[in-house]
């Protein structure tokens, strides 16, 4: 067996990627940073990472469509609980009885959430403080929320929830980032535990116009010392292990929008001057020599922008010549298409979908738009299991402590509390290109027994299906006292085929 030498001592261009290559011309430049901290590729960046975010969202439409994509697509107008508890396992007698505890929890935290009780400022409901949140969490690339309890009169439940701008979380000015003692350390506010669990937060309580001198921290622990209930929320996107802060959602596409918003300008302001009529005027002497205008240096010509429809009279001697920028630029939309998609890919979107252009044909666009729903689903369950799951179960023991809901066992034995917290989160379906069709294979999959109906009801966005036939049968039940005949169902066979849109 032969000997391939120590690492390192290849000579040459012998590298087995051609990505390690430091010889070949593409790659002789290239030396991108390089961490073994994970928080170093973040931290030392991110104040300028989320001003200029900041500023895309509100100036740039493509920045600003992305993350509206996001936010209309993953919360909508907020995700609603569904309880779903184990009912096996906590020995429910009959279904209706299991049905009747869901019911009534869903009844309470509805009307927790769809006021403002739910918000620690009195200011929002539940619902678009989800809203807040995630917006945030774009922008920024986390949101943090604090879960205080604070007593107020009529009011159901004394849990509040209140949001955190990420830039308040930060380390003091009295402390350096670095280990702490007792094991563990403490990064931008972020205190963490030997095994890197979050320990505490460290929240700024003053305005951050403060001057340095009067900033003050107050630092809050992620879990109760006695009780052990989250205190402290931090959602974000960890890309690597051990990460302790987030990376804006527009970070990897700042500079390509940044050049596209040049482009654009620029664009534009050609075009406005071509529709303005740009016209140089000449002026000649009887010999026939051009002569300069008055103030001119060295040109021999004087630009004036006309504008819409006005009509300059010129003196003996001058002549016009028209200027033309070329606009507009036959080139401007297939180069600006371009780079979009690149931008779409970056945010993990189809460039349909972020444009908001379905030009294809039906097949085509079905595929666009289930595609970024995948992406859009993946990204609620991340929300649900970070933010949304750990406020209900807040919620819950705090109105199961109170006598506000019987939860037999609930503080007795944890597998018991997780059983009674079982809960699914519904918010926006996917867009139906053709309800016709999309119903039609719902039907389909609920008759050969590949689906049920709680699931085709989730997925067409039709709220809760055991609800919907609770209405359905009051609803026949009213026709018939008034005498009136339900029309039978349409079949299948009788809906008409619609032809394909190209």
């Amino acid at each position: 067996m032969g000997s391939f030498g120590a690492p390192g001592a290849r000579r040459g261009d012998d590298t087995a990627y051609a990505g390690a290559s430091g010889f070949r011309r593409t790659m002789r430049s290239w030396f991108p940073f390089f961490a073994r901290n994970p928080d170093a590729e973040v931290l030392y960046d991110r104040d300028t990472l989320v001003a200029r975010s900041r500023d895309a969202y509100r100036n740039q439409p493509i920045a600003r469509g992305a993350v509206n994509a996001y936010v209309t697509s993953v919360i909508g107008t907020g995700l609603e609980l569904h309880c779903r508890i184990d009912r096996d396992f906590l020995g429910f007698e009959t279904d209706e009885e299991a049905t009747a505890w869901e019911r009534n929890t869903e009844r309470l935290f509805r009307a927790w959430a769809s006021s403002t009780d739910a918000d620690a400022r009195r200011r929002s409901t539940f619902y678009r403080l989800q809203q807040t949140a995630y917006k945030a969490a774009l922008h920024t690339g986390e949101v943090f929320a604090l879960l205080p309890l604070i007593q107020r009169p009529n009011t159901i439940c004394d849990l509040r929830v209140q949001i955190v701008e990420a830039d308040r979380v930060s380390t003091p000015s009295n402390k350096t980032d670095g280990p702490i003692d007792g094991g563990g350390s403490l990064w931008s506010g972020v205190e963490t535990g030997t095994w890197g669990e979050p320990v505490a937060y460290h929240v700024e309580t003053t305005v951050p116009d403060k001057t340095e001198l009067s900033r003050s921290w107050k630092r809050v622990n992620a879990f109760g010392t006695k009780s052990g209930r989250r205190q402290v929320l931090h959602f974000f996107q960890e890309d690597r292990p051990g990460q302790r802060r987030g990376a804006p959602f527009l970070a990897p596409i700042l500079e390509p929008l940044k050049q596209v918003s040049r482009y654009s300008e620029a664009e534009l302001m050609a075009a406005v001057i071509s529709g303005m009529f740009t016209v140089f005027i000449k002026r000649a002497d009887p010999e026939g020599e051009v002569l300069p205008s008055v103030g001119d240096t060295g040109d021999a010509a004087e630009a004036i922008g006309l504008g819409n429809g006005a009509i300059v009279d010129l003196q003996p001697g001058e002549s016009i010549e028209t200027a033309n920028p070329g606009r507009p630029n036959v080139q401007f939309d297939p180069f600006v298409t371009a780079v979009v998609k690149q931008i779409a890919m970056a945010v993990n979107l189809p460039a349909e979908v972020l444009t908001r252009t379905f030009n294809s044909s039906y097949s085509a666009s079905r595929a666009a738009i289930m595609q970024a729903w995948e992406v859009f689903l993946t990204e609620r369950d991340g929300f649900t299991d970070a933010f949304l799951q750990p406020i209900y179960e807040e919620w819950l023991s705090q109105m199961v402590a109170t006598g506000r809901i019987e939860a037999p066992g609930f503080f007795d034995d944890v597998e018991v509390q997780r059983a009674y917290c079982g809960a699914r989160w519904y918010g926006p379906a996917p867009m139906q290109i053709d309800p016709v069709k999309e119903a039609t294979a719902a039907k389909m999959r609920i008759d050969a027994g590949l689906s049920t109906r709680a699931e085709e009801t989730e997925r067409l966005g039709n709220g809760d299906w055991e609800a919907n036939f609770v209405q359905l049968a009051r609803e026949g039940e009213r026709m018939r006292g008034l005498g009136l005949t339900e029309a039978a169902p349409l079949a299948i066979a009788d809906i008409p085929d619609l032809p394909e849109q190209s």
